[in-house]
């Protein structure tokens, strides 16, 4: 497979990030390789992407992921465009369903304000059926973010590792990372298909990231994976769930996760 051969980068896992950081490292003229544990990539948790383009409304301001998405809203359009990926934006609703949501409202669009989505805004109950006809009349008002965004979310990762195979990257699908040592200036993984020899060695496990942590040192993070659940529609219905509910955000007692789409 790379028997004798010294990489700049091993990357291991193939979902959305490993497949992002593979692009980014070729991109940069250096010899790298991916090991993806599974026959396919973006089989593991990166498989269940709802495709939602998600602003920063509501991330926690002055942190890394809210640094993340504004520099995404920077690069995500152009790369598409550029690279035909299909994406549409769709725009969303945090829906109040009664009194204690529709008090939250002006702080989601304060906080999403300082975020720097300086476009999201409170809508009354009205206007709110205006956009979204099929929604229940029980909805009390909403939070609109126009800059939400839906984007096929299988072909990003499968471009950017398209990219960087142009640019030279080795993919190795079957290739599970069992073991590893450091030696003088390298690393040497010991894989399902034969010792790999890096120079970096990039963690992009995902749901098994603490597991491949072990193998440098005793892992600093836990994780803790949960399912979530997902209302597959045909695509004619695609006008009709546009929408999320404020119990996605800000309520754990009702039942569905922030990216879910819920009719009431």
């Amino acid at each position: 497979m790379a028997e004798g051969k010294i990489f700049d980068v091993a990357v291991v896992g193939g979902g959305v990030v490993g497949c992002a950081i593979l692009h980014e490292f070729t991109s940069l003229g250096l010899r790298c390789i991916l090991c993806e544990k599974e026959d396919n990539l973006v089989s593991g948790a990166s498989s269940g992407n709802s495709g939602t383009l998600h602003t920063g409304f509501d991330a926690p301001l002055d942190s890394l992921e809210l640094r993340c998405l504004q520099r995404a809203r920077e690069l995500n359009e152009s790369f598409y465009s550029k690279h035909d990926i299909p994406y549409r934006k769709s725009g969303g609703f945090i829906v109040a369903w009664d009194e204690n949501d529709l008090a939250k409202l002006p702080e989601i669009v304060a906080t999403a304000h300082k975020a720097g989505v300086a476009d999201v805004r409170q809508v009354t109950a009205s206007e709110l059926l205006e956009k979204e006809p099929q929604l229940s009349h029980k909805a009390l008002g909403a939070v609109y973010v126009p800059g939400e965004s839906l984007v096929d979310p299988w072909r990003v990762p499968i471009t950017l590792a398209n990219i960087a195979v142009t640019q030279n990257a080795t993919i190795v699908t079957g290739c599970h990372v069992t073991g590893g040592k450091r030696r003088e200036n390298d690393w040497q993984l010991s894989t399902s298909k034969g010792p790999i020899t890096a120079t970096i060695v990039v963690n992009c496990a995902g749901l098994y990231g603490d597991e491949l942590e072990t193998i440098h040192r005793q892992s600093p993070f836990t994780i803790k994976p949960r399912k979530g659940q997902f209302a597959v529609f045909s695509k004619s219905a695609g006008k009709t769930f546009e929408f999320n509910c404020i119990s996605c955000a800000y309520g754990k007692d009702k039942g569905c996760s922030r990216l879910s789409h819920s009719l009431r």
